[in-house]
């Protein structure tokens, strides 16, 4: 339903203080009536196919009629609820296989904004509960066949709307009878039909209070078409003792354009353009809705129609053993017993006592269903097999795994994913287009500045600043930081690391070329392996940057180990001590010896002298000869 804040487009702003409806227009309300009344009428059989899917779900798998004869012949009705296990399997599976999406940009010039694009997406699925939606479409889509969201715009400021997507309930859903594509692309008309209180549709739309007020009055005597969208059988446009009125809310084509009408079968409340528009930038409707089969009458229906055969098989088959193991078949000669409804009482007692008048007891002989037991054993056993097959089998759900290696469990679950192909691709194109259509959302309707918190990039800061005005020292706007309505993206999906993708292929086969760089690849090919490697990972655009920076970086020397880096100084200091001592130790040889030398030719001089004082004195000590 449109944001009450709105209010252009659904009423004139002529008054500034109140508002007033457009005006019924006679023709296009009998147009917008016959939508509804066309899709109850011509769609009856797949309305009561939903119903019944959902009762099986619910563990209401027998009829009044059946379990009235089961009641007769004391036979337990008996129910062995294996769809809630395929379903809730699939929504696992589905839970699992869930990612965020991821933008790519659709010009060069935007791949910075790509990370931009991805977390405002994410900031607005976030605060739809995206999470906590997605399962519940995955249950409609294997109930009802059909299941899908409503985009709508809520006013955060006078300037900007935040898109929002709720999920469309499948019981109050319709759409143009004549459509069989799988996403509604054919389809002249989507539309949702609600029942709300009077009180409650006047708060929502207080500027339609006298036409709400007088459908419930013209509705009054209008009693038309009992046999409604929803399960119980109520009227299909109001109920005069609640007062409850049946609001239906409708886009419809007009040509190349899709109009949004508000109307409650009797009053047009608003009708403007489509506010939404699709990857291509043409005019879209605000219900993406998708179906999982269509059969060859145009019927859509879900997995329960496949699945209620073997489910019967099994609920009838464990009835019909049960019942049979505990009764047994008597076949008596006429006048062997006197009473024989006390024989067949006692012959069902684990201490029944029955008495036989003498020689009579040949008379008698018990069957005891051994062959019923063993026959109705055997087609529960089929119906269950049957069943395993039809879901998510042992390998997706991780069962009996236990003795076998990773690669050989991924390949195992690659081909169960592969059987169930073609519902995951129903569900990947919904997404698809709620991650365009929302994206484009934001585009055109995120005006003003604002922050969005990240969830899960850590190199990043924790807001991320969108619309923000860039000023330079004076104070003067010189641009726009992260102009969200300039960034062209398209989403992608890629649904879990277990299916094989082309990037994990080339990341796999360059993996296993760079286990070869010992054996004789040339260093120019080593480096552009793993330049393809890094550019080829799936890293957020500033890591990427990082990585890449430091493989681009020119070689440093390597930095020495601190403790090795030590020693090494320690054992050059040692080193220059020993030598210094040494030289020392030398020096001070040299000096010693030098001094020896010295004092030698000290006393060799004074020895010296010491022996020419003693010639002097015996010389002078001879007689003269005359």
């Amino acid at each position: 339903m449109p944001s009450t804040d709105r209010r252009e487009g659904w009423v004139p702003p002529s008054e500034p203080n109140g508002v007033v409806a457009v005006k019924t227009d006679p023709e296009r309300i009998e147009k917008l009536r016959k939508f509804l009344r066309d899709y109850v009428d011509l769609k009856a059989e797949e309305i009561e196919e939903r119903r019944e899917a959902l009762r099986y779900y619910h563990c209401k798998q027998w009829t009044a009629e059946e379990i009235a004869k089961h009641d007769a012949r004391n036979q337990p009705t008996m129910t062995w609820n294996r769809i809630v296990k395929v379903v809730n399997g699939t929504i696992g599976l589905m839970e699992r296989l869930r990612q965020d999406p991821k933008a790519f940009p659709r010009h060069p010039d935007h791949e910075p904004g790509a990370d931009v694009a991805s977390q405002a997406l994410r900031y607005a699925l976030d605060a739809s509960d995206w999470e906590g939606q997605h399962a519940d479409f995955v249950q409609d889509l294997c109930l009802a066949g059909i299941g899908g969201f409503e985009l709508a715009l809520e006013q955060t400021d006078d300037e900007s709307e935040d898109p929002t997507s709720k999920r469309i309930r499948p019981e109050t859903f319709f759409y143009d009878p004549r459509s069989v594509e799988y996403d509604f692309s054919d389809a002249r008309f989507l539309g949702i039909a609600k029942w709300m209180d009077k009180d409650e549709a006047i708060a929502f739309m207080p500027w339609a209070k006298e036409q709400i007020e007088r459908s419930l009055e013209d509705l009054s005597s209008n009693s038309i078409y009992a046999e409604a969208l929803d399960p119980d059988k109520e009227n299909l446009w109001w109920d005069r003792d609640l007062k409850k009125i049946r609001i239906v809310e409708v886009y419809y084509r007009e040509g190349a354009t899709w109009l949004h009408s508000i109307h409650t079968g009797t009053e047009e409340l608003g009708t403007e353009e489509s506010r939404f528009v699709d990857a291509k930038g043409k005019s879209a409707p605000g219900f993406l809705m998708q179906s999982f089969n269509i059969d060859e009458k145009g019927n859509r229906y879900g997995v329960v129609r496949n699945l209620k055969s073997p489910q019967d098989q099994i609920n009838f088959a464990q009835s019909r053993a049960t019942h049979a193991a505990n009764t047994k078949q008597l076949l008596v000669e006429e006048g062997a017993v006197d009473d024989v409804e006390a024989l067949r009482q006692e012959i069902h007692k684990p201490d029944g006592v029955i008495a036989l008048p003498g020689g009579q007891s040949g008379k008698i002989s018990i069957n005891s269903n051994a062959e019923i037991v063993t026959s109705a054993v055997s087609m529960l056993q089929f119906a269950i097999e049957e069943m395993e097959r039809l879901g998510p089998n042992m390998a997706l759900i991780g069962q009996g795994m236990d003795n076998k290696s990773g690669r050989a469990i991924a390949l195992l679950q690659q081909a169960a994913i592969a059987e169930m192909g073609p519902f995951i691709v129903r569900v990947r194109s919904l997404k698809k287009r709620i991650y365009n259509q929302t994206w484009e959302a934001i585009r055109r309707y995120w005006k003003t500045p604002r922050y969005i918190r990240l969830t899960d990039d850590k190199e990043l800061a924790g807001f991320l600043p969108i619309n923000m005005p860039r000023t330079d020292a004076f104070g003067n706007v010189i641009g726009t930081e992260n102009p969200i309505g300039k960034l062209l993206m398209d989403f992608v999906i890629d649904e879990g690391p277990d299916t094989v993708t082309l990037r994990e292929d080339a990341q796999l086969a360059i993996g296993q070329a760079l286990s070869q760089a010992g054996n004789g690849l040339r260093p120019q090919v080593v480096e552009a392996l793993t330049r393809a490697m890094l550019e080829n990972m799936q890293l957020p655009s500033k890591a990427r940057k990082y990585v890449m920076e430091a493989f681009e970086a020119p070689d440093q020397p390597p930095q020495p180990d601190p403790v090795a880096q030590e020693l090494q100084i320690r054992g050059a200091a040692a080193e220059i001590r020993k030598k210094e001592a040494d030289a020392a130790d030398k020096e001070a040889s040299a000096a010693l010896k030098t001094e020896q030398a010295r004092g030698t030719l000290r006393q060799n001089a004074m020895n010296q002298v010491a022996d020419e004082i003693a010639a002097i004195g015996h010389a002078s000590m001879v007689p003269a000869v005359i």
